[in-house]
């Protein structure tokens, strides 16, 4: 009897010994998916936050330059109604001027464009009443790399022969998030 019964204990202890080799085997893999999916949830996330903040970045892009096209300053008005898709030439060339030389005012418009250059460029027809291309303002922080631009169409009005011209307003809007 004793030979016996130590043979049944002996088939089950090795019996027991596979199945928790199996076990551990299932909970090893189990683990080793568990890590690849935390790793996998967070790297989305982290992808999906650098979307959201591009996203915002382009969204802010486009609210300033709405802004810039109704800055009066620089707004061109037919018999007193604003158009927004036109800039005066002369009103533009004293804008960028005042800004250049009135430190007050220069200060206002910083805190409301710090971070943006604006230029405007004639595109055609050529002509030599103004210069080719205006640098109205360069709030753009030292060091500051990564910008996007926004290019608009315009028209460019000249008031005294009442001529216009097409040009482009350009908008460099600078990441104020990553700068050094």
């Amino acid at each position: 009897m004793n030979n016996y019964s130590g043979g049944i204990a002996v088939r089950q202890s090795t019996r027991a010994q596979i199945q928790i080799g199996e076990m551990m085997a299932v909970i090893f893999v189990f683990l080793i998916l568990l890590i690849f999916g935390i790793f996998w949830f967070f790297q989305q996330g982290v992808a999906q936050a650098g979307d959201l903040q591009e996203e915002n970045f382009r969204l802010q892009l486009l609210e300033k330059t709405k802004e810039i096209m109704s800055l009066p300053e620089i707004q061109c008005s037919f018999a007193a109604v604003p158009d927004t898709s036109c800039v005066d030439a002369y009103r533009v060339q004293a804008f960028a001027t005042k800004v250049d030389t009135d430190e007050d005012f220069e200060r206002e418009y910083l805190e409301r464009f710090f971070g943006q250059t604006l230029r405007i460029e004639l595109v055609y027809p050529e002509q030599d009443r103004f210069p080719p291309r205006i640098d109205v303002f360069d709030f753009a922080p030292a060091g500051s790399d990564n910008y996007q631009t926004a290019v608009i169409p315009i028209t460019i009005y000249d008031p005294l022969t009442e001529l216009s011209y097409l040009g482009v307003l350009i908008l460099e809007n600078h990441d104020l998030t990553v700068l050094p």
